[in-house]
C-alpha cells in the first residue's frame, strides 16, 4: 500500500528522482557498493533535495524500518524475495536503470585451492562477465 508503488503502477514506469525524494531513506553505509549507488541516485537531481537517511547495514533491522513506515530502500530484490512474495514490500525499477556492481574473488596470495575448490572457482569465472 505504499504510495508510491500506486503511483508507479497506474503510470507503469520507474519513480522519478523528485519523487523518491518525498519519502524517507534508508541508506547501506558509507563506502559499500551500494551506498555509491545511493549517492549517484541523489546527484542525478542536484535540484531534489533528500531528507537525511538512516544509514543501515542490517538487512534485519531494514526491513523492519521498511515493513513498519514508507522508508524506501536501494536494494536487491533478491534480498527481500520472501516479503514481495508475501506481499508485504514491493521492488520498484531503479530510476537510473539497472544498477551493476562488481564483485570479485579474494583469496591469501599463499593459498594453495584443493581440487574441489579450485573446481569451484574456475566454475565461478566460467560463470561470470569480465
Amino acid at each position: 500500500d505504499h504510495p508510491l508503488a500506486r503511483a508507479c503502477r497506474a503510470r507503469g514506469r520507474a519513480p522519478a528522482v523528485a519523487e523518491l525524494a518525498k519519502y524517507p531513506w534508508i541508506a547501506p553505509r558509507r563506502g559499500s557498493p551500494l551506498r555509491r549507488h545511493f549517492d549517484e541516485l541523489v546527484r542525478a537531481a542536484p535540484a531534489v533535495r533528500v531528507a537525511a537517511p538512516i544509514e543501515c547495514n542490517s538487512l534485519a533491522a531494514a526491513r523492519g524500518l521498511l515493513l513498519a513506515s514508507d522508508r524506501v530502500m536501494l536494494l536487491s530484490a533478491r534480498q527481500v524475495r520472501y516479503e514481495i512474495a508475501a506481499g508485504e514490500l514491493v521492488a520498484l525499477p531503479h530510476p537510473l536503470g539497472v544498477p551493476t556492481r562488481a564483485i570479485g574473488l579474494t583469496m591469501r596470495r599463499d593459498w594453495r585451492p584443493t581440487a574441489a575448490q579450485r573446481e569451484l572457482i574456475d566454475a565461478i569465472r566460467s560463470a561470470t562477465v569480465e
